[in-house]
């Protein structure tokens, strides 16, 4: 596959996880934490894209915030992980968008909350399961049937 926006030949999946809106979601924590001049930002080593990560560390230091990267390499790492970025001065985190960090999202849940840290999710089930704030994501329901009427 060429890249995601133009993988040429058939159709052979999708992605949601709408890096590009990763961004967006960093601009919206860092105006509902306004005094933050710390944060970090939660993302599984599998599926963060190198680029992505110095793009949202740039964006934030644009706005003088340190942006701290914690990647994620297996799953019970998550909340040490978050433990760690709290230990290290994060005032706030954007929790990225990945299939791992989904599934361990009640564990995200409890424990930034224990942490008193502020969080940003990916989609608004994550908001009405708990979490904190959650914005900009794709429709995933929209997503399959688009992909159904494209077959």
């Amino acid at each position: 596959m060429a890249s995601l926006p133009r993988p040429g030949g058939n159709i052979t999946g999708i992605s949601i996880l709408a890096t590009e809106l990763d961004g967006k979601r960093q601009e919206i924590l860092m105006e509902m934490v306004p005094a933050a001049r710390r944060m970090a930002v939660l993302a599984d080593a599998n599926t963060a894209a190198p680029q992505n990560m110095r793009t949202l560390q740039e964006a934030a230091g644009v706005r003088g915030v340190e942006l701290a990267v914690r990647l994620v390499e297996r799953p019970e790492r998550i909340v040490p992980e978050i433990e760690e970025a709290r230990r290290a001065g994060a005032e706030a985190l954007n929790v990225l968008a990945s299939p791992t960090l989904y599934a361990r999202r009640l564990d995200i849940f409890e424990r930034t909350a224990a942490v008193r840290l502020p969080a940003m999710y990916q989609s608004p089930e994550f908001a009405e399961e708990g979490g904190l704030i959650a914005a900009h994501h794709p429709d995933v329901p929209a997503v399959g049937t688009a992909t159904r009427q494209s077959l």
